[in-house]
This record gives structure tokens, sequence and C-alpha cells, in this order.
């Protein structure tokens, strides 16, 4: 290692410039292959199949914006699964109510519950973000 970092003409050693080379394949291995399930889900929302119910929900959805594919596909999938009656059903479902503390005469709410769906959870923290930095009036909400 201290004859790579020692060598400025690119020169190293030939076992580890072969370690090297392969770490690189793999990786552009690997890019490949999330390019190709990245397609599919792509598709898979904007070309609604006859079998998938949820993908036109899912395109509707991802043509707001802020909200690209994947997002919306956990959310259709995740949550609007069933109906709800309530905004809180929907934060219970995903995790995001407190937990409640009862000892004698005391009540009180704690930290958020663990207790729910963790994929749902983080595109529901996610989509808080997206609209605290797109507020309503945004040229990107509208």
């Amino acid at each position: 290692m201290r004859n790579c970092v020692r060598a400025t003409a690119g020169r190293c050693p030939p076992r580890l410039r072969r370690e090297v080379e392969r770490e690189f394949l793999h990786l552009e291995l690997v890019l490949k292959q999330i390019a190709v399930v990245e397609a599919e889900r792509d598709t898979a929302v904007t070309a609604a199949s006859l079998d998938d119910a949820d993908a036109p929900r899912a395109a509707l959805l991802a043509r707001l914006g802020g909200i690209g594919p994947e997002l919306a596909t956990v959310l259709v999938r995740e949550a609007l699964y069933r109906p709800f009656a309530i905004g809180k059903e929907v934060a219970a479902n995903a995790g995001l109510t407190s937990s409640p503390f009862a000892s004698g005469d005391r009540h009180q709410d704690q930290v958020i519950s663990t207790a729910g769906n963790l994929l749902l959870r983080k595109s529901m923290v996610e989509l808080a973000w997206l609209c605290l930095r797109y507020p309503s009036g945004s040229a990107l909400a509208c």
C-alpha cells in the first residue's frame, strides 16, 4: 500500500492492481443490476398491466411533484392497500404513533412506537420531509 501511495506515476504492485480491477468489475456488475431493477420498477409503475391493480394508483402518485416511482409504489402497496377510517390508523400501521405510558394518575405519551411497517415508516418520514421542503404554494407542489 505504501508503494501505491508513494508512486505518483500510477505504479502499484501487480497483485494489488489486479485486486482493484476485480473490485471495479464487481462494482460495474452491481451498478448494471441496479439499473436493470430500477428500469423494471419504472416500467411497472408507468405501464399498468391488467393483473396489477395498484399500478394506476402508483402512476397517479408518481405524477405529483417530488414523489418518484419508488416512493409512490411503496405508499400504494404498503399504506393504501385497504381503506382506513382516520389518519391515525395509517400512522399506527406505519408505527408513527406514540407509546402510551400510564402509571397511577399519570398518563403521558412516550417516544414513537416502532411496532409497524418499517418500510412504510421510512417512506412516510421521507414524504414529510418532502412536504416541508416543497410547501403547498411552491411551483413543484402545484
